[in-house]
């Protein structure tokens, strides 16, 4: 067994770069699925927010998103932002559960495709 032995202001440097690091890590794991894309009907059944009120959100140009063949799809981030800025009153975790259900239904398009 080896010791290393080292002044007390670089162990506090050292520290403070792996909290750092540490801290980078779990906030890139958080953010994590925040580029994917969710059609309205989940952002409001899972924000429990009406259709109407998503619209209107939309029409006061709160909010990108994007019309594809008549669906519109909202990233996830744009979500995270409205609730964060206080536009979209609820809970963060329906957020969290709006992720979920949302890995969830992407896994399943995986499993349908493999057979």
């Amino acid at each position: 067994m080896e010791i290393i032995t080292f002044d007390s202001e670089v162990y506090r440097e050292l520290k403070k770069s792996l909290d750092t690091i540490s801290n980078y890590v779990l906030n890139k794991e958080d953010k994590q699925g925040e580029e994917d894309w969710v059609d309205e009907y989940d952002v409001c059944t899972y924000l429990k927010i009406s259709r109407r009120t998503l619209q209107r959100i939309r029409y006061e140009n709160l909010l990108t998103y994007s019309l594809v063949r008549g669906k519109v799809l909202i990233q996830m981030k744009e979500v995270r932002r409205l609730i964060e800025t206080g536009t979209i009153k609820c809970d963060i975790n329906r957020f969290a559960d709006l992720c979920k259900g949302h890995k969830a239904y992407l896994e399943q398009r995986k499993r349908n495709k493999k057979k």
